[in-house]
């Protein structure tokens, strides 16, 4: 499998050792990347947090074991790589609302959430050449929420309620859309900002982008693609680079004209380890 596909091959490392339960920790460094990169690429691409997933589907190999009558509760745990009863029943239960020790037949499987194996997908498409630049620090001011790889198409809308906030100083603006906080379980912090006028705060955010080194990516489409872009950027271009993708905030930037029906007019902005 080639260099490249960073999410398929975590994906294929996954399902072939998943009798071995192995951590997130062991399947970053069997991949040779940080646990961060391999979240951010996991999730850009599949939709779905490494650490659920990969927790997803020891659970749902436990349940059926379960249900063939292959394994006790304590051994089915054993298997989705936890060492007491205790803690694999919580997990089972916040997995699929029943109790380990309700599964007795292949037909309780039928009401149960499985995480089933994804499906290889094909190279990410390149990624555009970036720009290296020392830029910031820069201070923003705008409103945030969190989201989740499973709720963000719902950002389109939180811009909506950004822009009858504050819509009247975004025109004619660069505007920005930071993520931040990242988590494991796939959620992170959206703001939408503009940068900072010295006016008015009252009810906004702040947030200062730290001074660095970043790596521009281009935006080629419209709007609806950049997940597109950005599972390139973590699954094409950081695999392949010899610069290393840091753990702070990354951002969008907009031209002040900028049109999300069109294409262009928006650069990526992810930052580098020194």
């Amino acid at each position: 499998m080639s260099r490249s596909s960073l999410p398929a091959r975590a994906l294929w490392r996954i399902e072939s050792d998943l009798a071995a339960a192995p951590s997130l920790t062991d399947l970053a460094k069997r991949l040779g990347v940080s646990r961060f990169h391999l979240t951010r690429a996991f999730g850009l691409t599949y939709g779905v947090p490494v650490a659920r997933y990969l927790r997803g589907r020891l659970l749902t190999e436990a349940a059926r074991a379960l249900a063939e009558g292959r394994e006790s509760v304590t051994g089915a745990g054993l298997m989705a790589a936890y060492d007491s009863a205790e803690g694999f029943s919580r997990a089972f239960r916040a997995r699929f609302g029943r109790a380990p020790s309700s599964i007795r037949s292949l037909t309780d499987l039928e009401t149960l959430d499985l995480q089933e194996p994804l499906i290889v997908t094909i190279d990410p498409q390149p990624a555009p050449d970036p720009r290296i630049e020392e830029i910031g620090p820069i201070t923003l001011i705008g409103m945030s929420e969190r989201f989740a790889m499973d709720t963000r198409a719902a950002i389109p809308g939180f811009w909506t309620k950004v822009a009858d906030h504050i819509g009247h100083r975004m025109q004619g603006r660069e505007t920005f859309s930071v993520c931040s906080d990242f988590s494991e379980d796939g959620s992170f912090a959206y703001m939408v900002a503009i940068e900072d006028d010295g006016g008015d705060r009252d009810s906004l955010q702040v947030f200062t982008l730290p001074a660095g080194t970043w790596a521009g990516f281009p935006h080629f489409g419209d709007a609806s693609t950049f997940p597109a872009t950005w599972a390139a950027i973590f699954a094409d271009w950081a695999p392949k680079s010899d610069r290393e993708i840091g753990e702070g905030p990354e951002y969008e930037r907009y031209e002040p004209d900028y049109d999300p029906s069109t294409a262009g007019g928006a650069v990526i902005w992810v930052p580098l380890k020194n």
